[in-house]
């Protein structure tokens, strides 16, 4: 929070905006960035992470709820919600994930089918598509993403609760239906 208050000093005399990525985390030192920015970036994805266990990225109750915590600290109107698109491969049995495009995602769901294996499929809890597969050497796979669905059903939810902005991380890994509403 002191780096962000030096750089707001430095650059809002030059006419420039100032924003920040940050973690959910910490209210207090959140609220403490948020004061010296125009807007903050609240990362709420990566509940399961390229470096960790397998599992959905962002389920939608536990995105919801890292939203509510940021705007208990900040108003909605400094806001501007980071969605992420893209998916994780993980080998069954070990840590660490290949990180996906939505597009290699669907090509990998494409080549699992013609060897029988079962679609991408909606998890109800989580409300993240996953799916698995097994390669020809027989490691098993486990996939989760993020698609324009759970990018709509967020961005709905930060809607009601006032937080108007977005943006996308990445760009060039997203769902292209994503664009049909973002």
């Amino acid at each position: 929070s002191i780096f962000t208050a030096e750089v707001a000093a430095v650059l809002r005399p030059a006419h420039l905006l100032i924003s920040q990525d940050i973690q959910v985390g910490d209210g207090e030192e959140n609220s403490a960035i948020a004061s010296s920015c125009d807007f903050v970036v609240p990362m709420i994805y990566d509940l399961h992470y390229a470096g960790g266990e397998a599992g959905p990225i962002a389920p939608q109750e536990w995105a919801q709820q890292e939203l509510d915590k940021v705007l208990k600290t900040i108003p909605a109107s400094k806001v501007v919600l980071a969605i992420g698109n893209y998916a994780y491969n993980w080998e069954r049995g070990k840590i660490g994930a290949q990180t996906l495009t939505f597009g290699e995602a669907m090509a990998t769901a494409r080549e699992s089918l013609d060897s029988g294996e079962s679609p991408v499929q909606f998890d109800r809890e989580t409300r993240n598509p996953t799916f698995s597969y097994t390669e020809s050497d027989g490691k098993r796979h486990d996939v989760w993403l993020l698609d324009a669905a759970t990018a709509y059903n967020f961005q709905r939810y930060a809607a009601e609760k006032g937080v108007n902005g977005r943006a996308l991380w990445y760009i060039g890994s997203e769902d292209p239906t994503l664009w049909t509403f973002f």
